[in-house]
């Protein structure tokens, strides 16, 4: 295909206060090996060197200095003044690798795809890379229409089967649709309201390649205690039904929202957390086998969360063998852990470990048994 005849992709920065991390993402936008880009960078009514930044790029960006009104109003006025026909929303501390547009604006061919996703790696506040994918499950791709129309919000292929802002690209097509982003509600992670109504307009489609960056530096907001932001996910949740609604409602799909399931990946996760207070004392230690996905460090509403494997505080990937996995929970349990609990999505470590299974069942009672969490009492007294 020649350049003229390839589609014009826009990649829109948003920015509050990022300085430090701010020009490797403008860079990562500029420095893209597909030839059809141009690159919007809108300021949220940053007090740091950010608009400073951003003004000595020159004509090689669009630059757009707002004031402060959340990063929903960053996103809609970035798209108002964009002009490709395939949009890329990109945090102003992550990173796109160089081949990340060439490797995938070609699945926009297809005029049934709406929304193409990619995987993220982690990085530090330093951009060293930590090797560490931070999609927890495969991404989701296909045709979800009729599980959305059926089950709302629960089933749009949205977290954890997507991936972080950064990490998605999305039809003009579609935005065109759906945009506005509310802005009210939508201060923080904007992209939640978009992932619920992409499955609406078209299909999804994923690479499952690393093709961006993913940086941690303590004040992301997935840094927040996990029981904070599974609240107000779930809040979201109740208007996202509302729009989800009506959208299908203009495609001549009347539903009752009221009869949708309430069972998102944070319910899940919110109705998980409350089992585990409710059955854990405050002050007591817990292990958690969830494989890192549900976002809990090293404690939970006073309750000391230990890892399986641990290593310093933190999780050191699933054991070599049974035996490893025995002796990891022992150890744990003669630090202090109480009860163990694995997560829906590591069920299958109690068949992989068939003896740690064993180990379990004949040692410890069975104190909790449900679709969320399976959960075993270590210590008596």
């Amino acid at each position: 295909m020649k350049t003229e005849d390839q589609p014009l992709v826009s990649i829109i920065i948003s920015s509050y206060n990022y300085a430090p991390y701010l020009r490797q993402a403008i860079d990562s936008a500029l420095q893209q090996t597909y030839p059809r880009t141009e690159v919007i960078v809108v300021d949220d009514g940053s007090v740091d060197d950010s608009p400073e930044i951003i003004t000595s790029y020159g004509h090689q960006i669009k630059s757009l200095l707002m004031k402060n009104g959340g990063q929903a109003s960053a996103l809609n006025e970035g798209f108002n003044q964009s002009n490709g026909g395939i949009i890329i929303f990109l945090d102003s501390d992550d990173l796109l690798l160089p081949d990340a547009i060439e490797r995938t604006y070609h699945l926009f061919a297809d005029p049934t795809v709406v929304k193409v996703h990619w995987t993220l790696e982690e990085i530090d506040a330093e951009g060293i890379q930590k090797y560490k994918r931070i999609n927890k499950f495969p991404l989701a791709t296909g045709d979800f229409f009729k599980q959305v129309n059926q089950h709302g919000p629960s089933k749009c292929g949205g977290p954890p089967y997507s991936s972080p802002t950064s990490g998605n690209a999305w039809s003009r097509r579609l935005l065109r649709q759906i945009m506005p982003i509310p802005e009210k509600l939508y201060k923080s992670s904007p992209d939640q309201y978009l992932h619920i109504l992409a499955p609406v307009y078209g299909e999804l489609r994923a690479v499952e390649k690393t093709l961006g960056y993913y940086r941690m530096h303590g004040n992301n907001y997935s840094a927040n205690p996990i029981q904070n932001y599974a609240s107000e996910y779930i809040e979201r949740f109740e208007h996202s039904c509302n729009f989800l609604q009506q959208h299908l409602r203009k495609k001549g799909f009347n539903v009752d929202a009221s009869k949708w399931q309430r069972n998102s990946w944070f319910h899940q996760i919110q109705s998980g957390i409350d089992d585990i207070i409710q059955l854990v004392p405050s002050e007591d230690g817990f292990v958690l086998v969830d494989e890192n996905a549900w976002g809990i460090d090293n404690e939970l509403a006073q309750r000391k969360r230990y890892h399986l494997v641990d290593d310093n505080g933190k999780y050191n990937g699933p054991p070599s063998d049974d035996n490893q996995a025995i002796l990891e929970i022992e150890r744990e349990r003669k630090e202090g852990a109480k009860y163990i609990f694995f997560t829906s999505n590591s069920f299958w470590w109690l068949d992989y470990y068939a003896k740690l299974a064993a180990h379990l069942k004949r040692n410890y009672p069975c104190i909790l048994n449900n679709e969320r969490l399976l959960g075993f009492q270590l210590q008596t007294s």
